[in-house]
């Protein structure tokens, strides 16, 4: 936390800019959306490709 202060990472005030039902609505339909989608990618893909995928995820999840 210190290191994002100094370095004004993170913005002063966390103040919701929307409805919080409209943001729970949205994030609603994409987490409905992202089961069938990521179902439609594997059929399309081969399983080298899925598993290269996998391994990738993890790395990416920490360097966010």
């Amino acid at each position: 936390m210190i290191i994002s202060k100094v370095f004004s990472l993170l913005p002063t005030s966390l103040r919701p800019k929307s409805n919080p039902i409209c943001s729970l609505l949205a994030l609603g339909i994409v987490m409905s959306l992202s089961d069938g989608l990521a179902n439609v990618g594997s059929k399309h893909n081969s399983m080298g490709f899925y598993q290269m995928d996998e391994i990738a995820v993890s790395p990416t999840i920490v360097l966010a």
